[in-house]
């Protein structure tokens, strides 16, 4: 039986808090808030237009594991594949090469 090795979050990934100010969000970027992220990991971007958003998001990746941190019982929990801007309540997480 294999046992899963324990490991400090630091050790094996790196929240990315890129911030994205609403000036800087342009048209057609890919938006991720919560409500985006269902139960099952699966994700429903909304395409935004410019001026749409007036408060400061997050920047990600494909790279990224999106996690939602509030109510976490929720499961708000998925791997994008694109990049685009999310909701600060989700933290971009990025795995490190030992995980």
């Amino acid at each position: 039986m294999n046992a899963w090795a324990k490991a400090a979050l630091g050790e094996v990934a790196v929240i990315e808090r890129i911030a994205v100010q609403p000036g800087e969000i342009q048209s057609g970027q890919d938006y991720v808030g919560l409500e985006s992220i269902d139960r099952d990991g699966v994700i429903a971007p909304v395409k935004i237009n410019a001026g749409e958003l007036a408060s400061t998001k997050f920047s990600f990746s494909d790279e990224h594991i999106l996690y939602g941190k509030l109510r976490p019982y929720l499961r708000k929990i998925a791997c994008p594949e694109f990049a685009g801007i999310c909701s600060t309540d989700i933290l971009p997480i990025r795995p490190g090469p030992s995980s």
